[in-house]
């Protein structure tokens, strides 16, 4: 059984062939794509161009499943709360990508999922800008004032690192994939995330010779603090 979760807004409803890679690249829509745990298509839909991300598994229970996940409900499931999350920070203006649609496939007490999120127009990852030395104390601040604002919202980033951090032309910062992510209450939890991302922003500096992570992470809560 499948479940289809969209923004009403759009023009053309999302079917299951959006969510087919097999039916997209038949057709000519598949534009681009990036190797991670898995890979992330770029797609050319009629109103915009999207990501088809598909979820998989990580850590021990990869081994068991690839990317199968036990039902308990179809608003427990992991592209329901994430297009729902990701749509609730978009409401509130939070610069996060545009959700589209998402997908639960039911195959008894099991289920897989994707989502369709759209692209982020002319952007590098927080990765790419450190490996391409073109990060700046500006660009530093921003970051982040921008986590800040997400901070604020009470939203827990779960993956907070170097390249679920997009970086426009214009210096725009945006956060990704927000799979796993939660609105938390207090403060206790927000200098562990900001922690987080220090491991990320060190163990990517390591692989330079020409970059300090220290300095980027200092600038970082530079730019975090002066929104208090």
């Amino acid at each position: 059984m499948n479940y289809i979760i969209q923004d009403t807004s759009l023009s053309t409803e999302i079917g299951d062939d959006w969510f087919n890679v097999d039916w997209l690249s038949r057709n000519n829509l598949i534009i681009g794509h990036s190797t991670g745990r898995s890979t992330v298509y770029f797609i050319q839909h009629p109103s915009h161009k999207l990501v088809l991300r598909h979820y998989m598994r990580g850590g021990l229970m990869a081994q068991f499943s690839e990317d199968k996940y036990l039902w308990t409900g179809l608003k427990n499931s992991r592209p329901w709360k994430e297009w729902n999350l990701t749509n609730s920070l978009y409401q509130q203006g939070l610069p996060v990508p545009r959700p589209i649609a998402a997908q639960v496939i039911r195959n008894g007490v099991f289920y897989q999922g994707n989502i369709l999120t759209q692209k982020i127009a002319h952007n590098l990852s927080f990765h790419e800008i450190i490996t391409n030395g073109k990060q700046t104390e500006q660009l530093n601040h921003k970051i982040g004032k921008t986590i800040r604002k997400f901070h604020d919202s009470g939203l827990y980033h779960a993956d907070l690192n170097v390249n679920n951090i997009l970086i426009s032309n214009g210096n725009d910062v945006s956060l990704i994939d927000f799979d796993k992510c939660r609105y938390r209450k207090g403060d206790a939890w927000k200098e562990s995330n900001l922690n987080r991302l220090d491991r990320s922003i060190i163990k990517t500096a390591r692989q330079l010779s020409t970059v300090e992570s220290s300095h980027i992470s200092r600038q970082i809560r530079e730019g975090y603090n002066s929104c208090d």
